[in-house]
C-alpha cells in the first residue's frame, strides 16, 4: 500500500520480473486490486502472492470508490478464509515534507488496518537512490520519531526498513513475514464481515466522512460567496464577469454533487459490495431499475448518466440529448402536470382510466418504462378524482398528491396511495383550495380566497392563518428548509417567516403591474423567484400581450431584487402561460400554446425558441442544466441539454 508514485509497482516487477506497469507522471497506475505471484529464494515451499493496491490519492478515482474497492477485496478473501501475512507500506523519501494527503494516507491506513495489525507492518521508504543520503537519513529519522507519522504506528510494531530499488532489496522486505507465519485480520474485516457494519460504520468509513464533512462546509462557503459575487454581477450586466463566475459556480457545484454522491456510496453492506464487484468484474450491465431502488423499495438517488454540469451563461447551445415515449398501456390516459425526481432519474404521472380510479406512475426517464404503479385505496367516502400536484419528499423517499377533498401519500406494502388528510381540516372549500408542501413533507401550506394556513401535516389544527390575502393567484411557496412561505396578489408579494410568525411585501416599485405567475427554485442555500407580470395589456384587443419578469434572491430573510427582464412573446389574451426556472438562476422559460422560449437571465436574450407548443409541458430539471419537454397527444418526451 502507500501513495500514487512510492513505487508499488516497480517493487512489484522487482520481485517477479514481470512487466508491471509504472507510472512516470501524475497519473495513476494502478485503478484495482491486482495480485501477483512469485517464488521467494528463501521460502522452501510455497509461493509469495503480492497484492497491489490503489493509494487514497488516486488521481481518477475518489477517497470513496478506492476505500470500496479495498473492502470489497479484503471482505470477500476473508470470508472466503484468506488471511493476510503483513503488509508493505511505502513512501518516497525524496518527498520534501509530509504534505496534507501523504497525512490523509497515514490516517486512512491506520484506520483501514487497527491496531491490533500493525505488529506485521512494515513501513518501507523508497527513492534512496534518487536522494542524497544525508537528507534521505534526516527525513526518515523524522518519519520515525515524530507520532503523527509513522512513531505511533512504530510504537504498536510497525517496522521501517529503506529500499534502495534493488532486487536483493526487495526480497529482504519479506524476511519479517518469513520468521514467524502469523496471520492478521484488518480492523475494517472485522467490523464489517463479523461486525456486520456498513462501509460507512467502519473506522475508516468515518475517517472518510469527516473528511467529506470538511470538503462539504469549504464547498458551500465558497459557493455563497461566489453567489453574492454573481449576483453583483447581474445587477451590472457585466457579461464578461458573471460568464468568469458561472464557470467557477459550475465547478463548485460539481464538487458539491461529488462530495454527495462519496458519502452515498458508503452506505454499503458486505454483501452489496460483493454483489456490486461481481457485476462490475462479469462485464454485466447494470439494469435500469437496479439504480432506482433504495433498500426500502422507494425509488432511490440514481447515477444520471446524461446529466450535464451547470454550463457557462453564455454558452447557450441547445441539443437534444434523448426521447423517448410512455410505455403505459394505450387505454391510459394521462393528466397534464407531471413532476420530476430529486435525482433526475424518473418523472411521476397521474394517469386516469374510464370508470375507475386514477392512480400515480412513476415513469423511467430512461426508457420511457413503468416500474412502479400507486393505486388508491378503496375509499367511498371520496371522490375518484386525483387533481396534483405530484411532490416529491427531498430524501426521496415518499410522494404526495392531492384528490379532490383529501391528501394521499405512497405506501410502501403494498404499494399504494392512502388517505393522509382530509382537506376539510385545513378549509372548508377543498374543492377549490390551492395546496403546497415543505420539501420534508412537516409542513402543509393551503390557500383560499381570502386566507393561507399553515399547518403540521402530523396533526389536525392550524399553526398560522393570515386573513387580507384576497385575490391570491396561486399555491404558496416554501422556500428552502421550509423557513419562509411566500405567497402574492394583485398587488404585491408576500414572505412570511415561519418560525417568527411575521409577513412583509416585497416593494411595489418592482411589481408595477398585476402579476400573472410566480416561480422559484432552489439554487444551493439560496431561492429564486421569478415574478412575470403583464405590461400594457389589452384584454379586449388582439395584440401581443407584453410581460416582464422580475428575478429575486431569497439569500436571507428579505427578497433582494436581482435583475428584469422583457419575456414577451407571441401571445393572445386568452392564452394560458407556463414558467420554469433552471437550478441555477442563469434560464427562464416562458411557454404558451403558440411557442415556447427560454431567456438568458444575465443578458436578458432570448436564447432560444420552438413553435407550435400546444398540449406540451416544459420543464427545468432540479439539479442540472436539462430540460424536459412532454407533449401529452402522443405521449413522448424529449431531453434537451444547454451548452456542450
Amino acid at each position: 500500500m502507500g501513495m500514487t508514485g512510492s513505487g508499488k509497482s516497480s517493487l512489484i516487477a522487482l520481485c517477479t520480473n514481470e512487466q508491471v506497469e509504472i507510472g512516470h507522471d501524475l497519473q495513476s497506475c494502478t485503478q484495482d486490486v491486482r495480485t501477483y505471484s512469485f517464488r521467494h529464494p528463501k521460502l522452501r515451499s510455497g509461493r509469495i502472492h503480492l497484492v497491489d493496491t490503489p493509494g487514497f490519492d488516486d488521481t481518477n478515482r475518489s477517497d470513496t470508490e478506492i476505500l470500496r474497492t479495498l473492502a470489497a477485496w479484503l471482505t470477500r478473501t476473508y470470508s472466503n478464509g484468506v488471511k493476510l501475512s503483513g503488509i508493505l507500506y511505502l513512501h518516497r523519501i525524496n518527498q520534501p515534507r509530509m504534505q496534507g494527503s501523504a497525512l490523509k494516507n497515514i490516517s486512512l491506513f491506520r484506520s483501514l488496518c487497527g491496531d491490533d495489525a500493525l505488529k506485521k507492518v512494515v513501513l518501507v521508504t523508497t527513492m534512496w537512490d534518487i536522494t542524497e543520503n544525508d537528507i534521505a537519513e534526516s527525513r526518515e529519522k523524522q518519519l520515525k520519531n515524530m507520532r503523527k507519522y509513522w512513531g505511533g504506528m512504530i510504537a504498536k510494531g510497525s517496522q521501517l526498513i529503506h529500499h534502495d530499488n534493488t532486487r536483493k532489496s526487495a526480497l529482504a522486505l519479506f524476511n519479517a513475514f518469513m520468521e514467524a507465519d502469523e496471520k492478521i485480520t484488518l480492523k475494517i474485516q472485522s467490523e464489517m464481515v463479523n461486525g456486520n457494519k456498513s462501509l460507512e460504520g467502519t473506522d475508516a468509513g468515518n475517517d472518510i466522512k469527516e473528511m467529506l464533512a470538511e470538503q462539504n462546509a469549504r464547498l458551500k462557503k465558497e459557493r455563497q460567496d461566489l453567489e453574492t459575487e454573481f449576483r453583483e454581477a447581474l445587477k451590472k450586466r457585466d457579461e464578461e464577469l458573471a460568464d468568469a463566475l458561472e464557470e467557477l459556480r459550475r465547478e463548485n457545484e460539481q464538487a458539491l454533487r461529488q462530495v454527495l454522491d462519496s458519502h452515498q456510496r458508503l452506505q454499503v453492506t458486505v454483501q452489496q459490495l460483493q454483489e456490486s464487484e461481481a457485476a462490475k468484474s462479469k462485464g454485466r450491465p447494470k439494469k435500469v431499475h437496479d439504480s432506482y431502488f433504495s433498500e426500502d423499495g422507494f425509488p432511490g438517488s440514481a447515477s444520471i448518466v446524461a446529466a450535464l454540469s451547470p454550463t457557462q451563461p453564455l454558452d447557450t447551445s441547445m441539443k437534444v440529448l434523448s426521447k423517448a415515449t410512455l410505455r403505459e398501456g394505450s387505454r391510459v390516459n394521462v393528466k397534464p402536470g407531471f413532476e420530476i425526481s430529486p435525482d433526475e432519474s424518473y418523472m411521476g404521472f397521474i394517469f386516469y382510466r374510464p370508470r375507475s380510479k386514477d392512480y400515480v406512475a412513476l415513469i423511467s426517464m430512461e426508457s420511457g418504462e413503468e416500474f412502479r404503479r400507486y393505486d388508491r385505496v378503496e375509499n367511498e367516502a371520496y371522490d375518484s378524482k386525483l387533481c396534483g400536484p405530484i411532490t416529491f419528499s427531498s430524501d426521496r423517499q415518499t410522494l404526495v398528491t392531492r384528490g379532490f377533498y383529501g391528501i394521499f401519500k405512497s405506501q410502501r406494502d403494498p404499494p399504494c396511495l392512502k388517505l393522509w388528510r382530509e382537506l376539510t381540516q385545513f378549509y372548508a372549500n377543498a374543492g377549490k383550495g390551492l395546496t403546497s408542501f415543505s420539501a420534508n413533507l412537516e409542513l402543509i401550506a393551503t390557500r383560499e380566497d381570502c386566507s393561507i394556513s399553515l399547518a403540521l401535516s402530523s396533526e389536525r389544527f392550524v399553526l398560522m392563518r393570515s386573513e387580507a390575502v384576497r385575490g391570491t393567484l396561486h399555491w404558496p411557496i416554501f422556500g428552502k428548509n421550509a423557513e419562509i412561505l411566500i405567497s402574492w396578489t394583485s398587488r404585491e408579494l408576500r414572505c412570511w417567516n415561519i418560525e417568527r410568525q411575521y409577513g412583509w411585501k416585497i416593494k411595489e416599485c418592482f411589481l408595477r403591474h398585476l402579476p400573472a405567475m410566480v416561480n422559484c427554485t432552489i439554487s444551493g442555500d439560496s431561492l429564486w423567484l421569478a415574478a412575470t407580470t403583464e405590461r400594457n395589456g389589452d384584454l379586449a384587443g388582439d395584440r401581443e400581450l407584453e410581460m416582464e419578469t422580475s428575478i429575486f434572491q431569497l439569500s436571507g430573510e428579505c427578497p433582494e431584487f436581482v435583475t428584469k427582464l422583457d419575456t414577451t412573446i407571441k401571445n393572445k389574451p386568452s392564452s394560458a402561460f407556463d414558467f420554469s426556472l433552471s437550478f441555477n438562476g442563469a434560464y427562464f422559460s416562458c411557454t404558451n400554446e403558440i411557442e415556447a422560449v427560454i431567456f438568458h437571465v444575465i443578458t436578458g436574450k432570448a436564447v432560444w425558441r420552438e413553435g407550435n407548443f400546444k398540449d406540451k409541458q416544459m420543464k427545468f430539471f432540479p439539479s442540472s442544466n436539462r430540460f424536459l419537454i412532454f407533449d401529452y397527444p402522443n405521449r413522448t418526451y424529449c431531453i434537451w441539454g444547454i451548452g456542450s
